[in-house]
């Protein structure tokens, strides 16, 4: 394997800033509701290939 030698003022640089609300727990599922839906919080629990923007008020907008 080479070694790689970084250039000058180079090295040590940030990759990535990640975003990652507060998540406020409301109503959660049982143990077994968990399980069968693959996520404690009924929140995340979308149907395969829901995706879109949440609104402050928590109102699904598409996100294209």
């Amino acid at each position: 394997m080479d070694n790689y030698i970084c250039p000058e003022n180079k090295c040590n640089l940030k990759l990535a800033y990640s975003y990652v609300p507060i998540q406020k727990i409301g109503s959660v599922y049982s143990n077994t509701e968990a399980l069968r839906n693959g996520t404690l919080f009924p929140e995340l629990n979308l149907p395969l290939g829901v995706y879109g923007v949440f609104t402050k008020k928590g109102v699904l907008e598409d996100g294209e």
